[in-house]
């Protein structure tokens, strides 16, 4: 049976990350009077809601007042407090009620920890002002650079206490054009 839970317009958005570069976690968290959620995130994901928000916001207009505070499609019976791994993630913008709509689907904690074959999909849905969404947005990109750094051949994460084995430069992390042209110069000498 699905579990779908509608926030509302939420009051407070954060994005968190817990750990060290290489071992992060990654989440978002909505409140409103209508309860709470907690959604974890890939790396991946956090970058791309960050990316998007980032883009939609330069392309629109700056008024930051939302012209109702609340969203009547949403049933009000669906409050309460949720956790969950986002498999799937959706937003848009109503530009009527001045207004990013976030939607998320995926699985929660307890039933990944339990190990049950079909887990029961949780729904996430909630609304955020112009003011959460550079917020969100900055805030996520200045997550995901403060990770680790990518190759830029192989657009891997590179940890700084091991050497990156790079496919696409034959297993090597130095440049091996500017290693030869300066072995040979030196030998010139």
């Amino acid at each position: 049976m699905e579990h779908s839970t509608h926030l509302g317009i939420v009051d407070d958005l954060q994005v968190l990350t817990y750990g060290e570069p290489g071992q992060r976690t990654f989440n978002i968290t909505a409140n409103s009077e209508r309860g709470s959620a907690v959604v974890w995130l890939e790396k991946e994901q956090l970058y791309n809601i960050a990316f998007s928000l980032s883009n939609a916001l330069e392309k629109m207009d700056q008024d930051a007042d939302i012209a109702d505070r609340t969203l009547s499609d949403m049933p009000p019976d669906s409050e309460g407090e949720v956790e969950f791994k986002a498999a799937r993630i959706a937003m848009q913008y109503d530009s009527g009620k001045k207004v990013f709509l976030f939607a998320a689907a995926g699985v929660g904690l307890d039933e990944i920890e339990a190990g049950e074959e079909d887990p029961d999909p949780v729904i996430l849905q909630f609304g955020f002002s112009h003011q959460q969404a550079v917020f969100i947005a900055q805030r996520g990109m200045d997550i995901v650079a403060a990770g680790r750094p990518i190759c830029p051949y192989c657009h891997i994460a590179i940890n700084p206490d091991e050497d990156h084995v790079c496919e696409r430069r034959n297993g090597h992390d130095i440049d091996l054009g500017a290693a030869i042209i300066d072995q040979l110069t030196d030998d010139e000498d």
